[in-house]
């Protein structure tokens, strides 16, 4: 299974209720193997988004044990296999931990968006590197790279983390994937273009979002070489 994510909420008997969303690849799991749950569950995730901790009030009427009164009633998200839509993630650091780790992208200009030219890159068959990191702790097992918009850039991992199986949205134009590093590069597109690469890391859940803008060629002459260099007869968004 790659993933596994739930919603869990004790109410005031003590009971839990778990409402739990397996991946394709987790169903086809116990189709084919006919084994439990317990058995087949190899990751999880936990996150507190949609949690507003403004609700907590140390000053409730009826003690301490109300404090988190609003918040333990709060409706819970939907369940999800979307690793973008869980952009806290729960995490177990050392007792000793003095910082939370950060998420760095690796690039010189941090995370401000910026812009890429196809025309910059067909000629030499070059690509751009994303290979996050954290810090102060390091981050050895991977991360989750979201591509929103794949119309606007091509991809392949570089380094991976594992079990690196892509899950998609019904167009697969958003994608997701476990890898420690990554290369890009701008497809030949008609129209400006947009997509933004949400980075999560996996041991500590930091999370932070590139955007880059995609532009078509605007000269008339270096269009038509890239074409000819392509194969392509008209731009368009390949």
């Amino acid at each position: 299974m790659k993933e596994w994510r739930n919603n869990m909420h004790t109410n005031m008997d003590g009971d839990i209720t778990v409402d739990a969303v397996l991946t394709k690849l987790g169903r086809e799991a116990i189709i084919n193997s006919g084994a439990s749950l317990a058995d087949i569950i190899k990751y999880f995730a936990v996150s507190d988004i949609g949690i507003d901790y403004g609700l907590w009030n140390n000053q409730h009427p009826d003690g301490s044990d109300y404090y988190g009164e609003k918040i333990e009633n709060m409706p819970l998200p939907e369940s999800s296999v979307d690793p973008a839509q869980m952009r806290y993630l729960l995490v177990t650091l050392d007792r000793n931990t003095m910082f939370v780790p950060t998420l760095n992208s690796g690039l010189s200009s941090g995370w401000t968006g910026f812009s890429m030219n196809y025309a910059d890159y067909y000629s030499t068959n070059n690509s751009m590197i994303l290979a996050p990191s954290t810090e102060p702790a390091t981050e050895d097992t991977g991360f989750i790279f979201t591509i929103t918009n794949t119309n606007a850039v091509s991809y392949n991992v570089v380094n991976s983390a594992g079990d690196s199986e892509v899950t998609s949205d019904v167009s697969n134009t958003i994608v997701s994937f476990k890898a420690k590093s990554i290369a890009i590069k701008p497809k030949l597109v008609s129209t400006t273009q947009i997509t933004n690469i949400v980075i999560t890391s996996l041991s500590f859940g930091a999370s932070n979002t590139l955007t880059i803008t995609v532009n078509p060629p605007t000269d008339t002459e270096l269009t038509s070489r890239i074409l000819a260099s392509s194969g392509v007869n008209n731009v368009s968004n390949q």
